[in-house]
């Protein structure tokens, strides 16, 4: 199975006034960020491909989850 995740940063205007530039993948609650919650939402759904989309992409978000296998 397959998973598009999709945020858009256009429809959180709260989100730049309270985080400034932390993308929004990346907002920690419980100390772990947003999309490792979307992406053990899909595990255990046991959908194998994810694909994330993002129109503010930064390497941020690319430093914490390096290639995906973990």
């Amino acid at each position: 199975m397959k998973c598009l995740i999709f945020t858009r940063v256009e429809e959180m205007p709260w989100k730049e006034e309270c985080f400034n530039k932390t993308n929004p993948y990346l907002l920690k609650i419980v100390n772990k960020p947003h999309l490792e919650y979307f992406i053990d939402f899909c595990s255990t759904l046991q959908i194998n491909e994810i694909r994330i989309v993002s129109n503010n992409a930064t390497n941020d978000l690319s430093d914490y989850f390096k290639d995906g296998k973990k």
